[in-house]
């Protein structure tokens, strides 16, 4: 008998892989929709093997952003649902860490536009000294 690692309990990327595929195969049930038989199998395995994060991420988000409003509200603000429930509850965490990241992005942004005026100001003789080129 070959050893494996079923003793080990799953890592935090693991365990999202699993939710956010076992997330998508939910909605994909509630819209009628065949879900790829890798998300299916990620959803069902402890480790959420098979998927790539970011990418099934990315997928959630779509499909829950193109919902009508009839629709957002059966599927994810079902409060009789558990899972819909659960889907909310990821839904909300999700559009924090997005309103998050583009703020974030938008300062990084603004900062590296300010940073290139300011080298502008530069004489050639200041960005030698200051090691700009």
């Amino acid at each position: 008998m070959p050893c494996d690692s079923s003793y080990m309990e799953p890592t935090a990327a693991e365990e999202n892989r699993r939710q956010v595929s076992s997330l998508i195969c939910f909605v994909d049930s509630k819209l009628g929709v065949e879900t790829p038989k890798n998300i299916k199998k990620a959803a069902s395995h402890i480790y959420g093997e098979g998927v790539d994060l970011d990418t099934i991420t990315e997928q959630l988000c779509s499909k829950l952003s193109n919902l009508t409003k009839k629709q957002a509200d059966a599927i994810i603000y079902n409060a009789r649902d558990k899972r819909s429930r659960e889907l909310a509850d990821w839904w909300e965490e999700h559009l924090e860490a997005d309103k998050k990241r583009l703020q974030k992005e938008l300062k990084a942004k603004k900062d590296a536009k300010t940073k290139a005026e300011a080298i502008k100001k530069l004489t050639p003789h200041e960005r030698k000294v200051l090691g700009i080129k």
